[in-house]
């Protein structure tokens, strides 16, 4: 039993991780399609200039955001720390790996959904790294002069704005609620509820104003920025696979300090 009950927490710190690369995702690649004629790069030319600076400019900010990969590791280090140090709340969970603690599905569904709240935690640690990379891009993309009436400025202050509110946002009160989780497994804490509601909704704004502005910026290539396009492309996938493994195994180590003594 004992080992069955670790693996249903392990599961559920280690499943939360995966969903939270989607929640919110730092890059994602441009791709090469050029548009259509009468397309919105034939309506808008003077938009080529901006955006080769906009494409620059964020192949710049995956570059950082790659080479500072060893910051954003150790703040996750550092807040696994917090949670296995004298004031954290280390082993909160370790009276559900007990062999006589009984592990239905109310108390599964709680661990899962804790689970999440250790993968959004970790996610938000991790991901608060790149913040000064983001601050000089978003610096910059709010500095261009788009054509008026193309909408390609009401996509950049859509994607700055949602994207400074997601890197702004705090990890939860995790051991509050591993706590009540380890007290009460029936019940989902309300603290983790609030905090994964509040997260997920800031998370999906943020990915929806990248989609857009990638395909905003897509829209406006020319066949001389191949190159480009594709060095963006090896960096959003090297940083997508970066933030993939830190958070397995942040994910793995946390969820340990949690349900062992």
């Amino acid at each position: 039993m004992k080992h069955a009950i670790a693996i249903v927490i392990a599961t559920a710190a280690l499943a939360a991780p995966a969903s939270a690369l989607g929640a919110p995702q730092l890059a994602v690649p441009i791709g090469t399609v050029r548009p259509a004629p009468g397309a919105t790069a034939t309506s808008f030319p003077a938009n080529v200039t901006p955006d080769r600076k906009a494409l620059n400019g964020y192949a710049s900010y995956l570059t950082t955001v790659f080479d500072g990969a060893t910051t954003a590791q150790a703040a996750a280090t550092a807040y696994i720390a917090t949670i296995s140090g004298g004031n954290g709340c280390k082993s909160a969970l370790a009276p559900l790996t007990q062999p006589s603690q009984q592990v239905n599905a109310a108390a599964q569904h709680t661990l899962t959904v804790l689970g999440a709240e250790m993968g959004d935690d970790l996610s938000i640690t991790f991901d608060q790294a790149a913040q000064p990379a983001f601050t000089k891009f978003s610096t910059a993309l709010l500095r261009l002069r788009w054509a008026r009436l193309s909408g390609a400025a009401q996509v950049v202050r859509r994607y700055v704005n949602d994207e400074t509110n997601v890197l702004s946002l705090l990890p939860s009160q995790l051991c509050q609620d591993a706590v009540l989780a380890g007290t009460y497994p029936a019940r989902v804490p309300e603290g983790t509820r609030a905090f994964l509601k509040s997260y997920d909704r800031a998370s999906n704004l943020a990915n929806v104003a990248l989609a857009n502005l990638t395909k905003m910026m897509q829209s406006y290539e020319v066949p001389t920025e191949k190159s480009l396009i594709g060095r963006i492309s090896t960096l959003a996938n090297q940083v997508a696979a970066l933030t993939k493994s830190d958070l397995l195994q942040s994910g793995a180590t946390l969820s340990t300090t949690l349900e062992t003594t």
